[in-house]
């Protein structure tokens, strides 16, 4: 007999909470995952947002979550730091070639995917690793879609030069999750297991990021809990305690909780569409072929 579809995640969207599904022998089974996920809408403006106090190590630092985008019509931003349109960090997925991308400024840095990431059904695992203590330039910037390394870039990368700070971890300068600065380009999807590490970059082994996940007997990419520091300013937002609309932004990994705009605990995330009890499916594989 031929073997079982491989697990994969869903949404099910009169709660937000993220499931597994397995399939053994004839039988379906779901497992509720810890996490959940919070729902972004561009067209309201919605967002999460934390001020630092101090600040962390600019140089070396971690972004890693669960992104399912539902658009590819414009430039939208899941992660941000910056005072202005002059420095600012943003990663993102752009909106012409709907790659994985991330820039700062005043740094020039800017790198780009080949694989362009066009299905809005789908559940993607992203990490960004930044350290520019590094000195082969490669290593200052590294991007891992669904566990695996990004090895293909367009043209030619624009890394940091080395030793140069990021916006990321300063003090004073607002980090957003759902929203870019200066300009909006705000994120239309779900996020969830989000989690930003000061002063860590995570390595990998053979170019899989197994800090984070692992690949089960299907080679399917699953989540695993993350054991190791956050630091000053990191975080770890579940979206699990939906106590009240601020409850949203809580810091499952210390007390860095961010403040959440125009979100709703009530309707799991933007609150100007309704709910439904409507499921989707969507495999969490990597496109092999980039989309031209």
């Amino acid at each position: 007999p031929p073997p079982p579809p491989p697990p994969f995640f869903f949404n099910d969207t009169a709660t937000t909470e993220i499931y597994t599904i397995l399939f053994v022998g004839q039988r379906q089974m779901c497992i509720r995952d810890s996490s959940r996920s919070l729902r972004f809408d561009s067209s309201t403006n919605t967002y999460l947002v934390r001020t630092p106090g101090s600040t962390g190590n600019r140089k070396t630092f971690t972004w890693a979550g669960w992104v399912k985008k539902s658009t590819t019509t414009s430039n939208t931003t899941f992660f941000s730091a910056g005072s202005d349109g002059n420095n600012r960090s943003h990663f993102m997925f752009d909106g012409t070639t709907h790659a994985l991308r991330f820039f700062d400024l005043p740094t020039s840095t800017g790198v780009i995917t080949t694989q362009y990431l066009t299905d809005v059904g789908a559940w993607y695992h992203l990490v960004l690793v930044v350290d520019t203590t590094q000195s082969t330039p490669a290593d200052r910037v590294k991007f891992y879609i669904n566990g695996k390394k990004v090895t293909e870039f367009a043209s030619s990368p624009a890394y940091p030069a080395e030793d140069a700070l990021m916006q990321c971890n300063t003090q004073n300068v607002p980090n957003r999750l759902g929203s870019g600065i200066a300009y909006g380009e705000h994120f239309s999807g779900y996020l969830a297991d989000v989690h930003l590490l000061d002063g860590t970059a995570v390595g990998d082994t053979n170019g899989v990021i197994d800090e984070f996940g692992f690949f089960d007997s299907y080679n399917v990419w699953q989540p695993k809990a993350y054991s190791g520091s956050h630091g000053n300013n990191g975080f770890n937002l579940t979206f699990s305690d939906t106590s009240s609309d601020a409850a949203l932004g809580t810091d499952s990994a210390g007390s860095n909780n961010y403040t959440p705009t125009n979100l709703s605990a009530n309707t799991g995330g933007a609150p100007s569409k309704t709910l439904t009890r409507s499921v989707s499916y969507t495999h969490l594989t990597l496109p092999t072929k980039r989309i031209v």
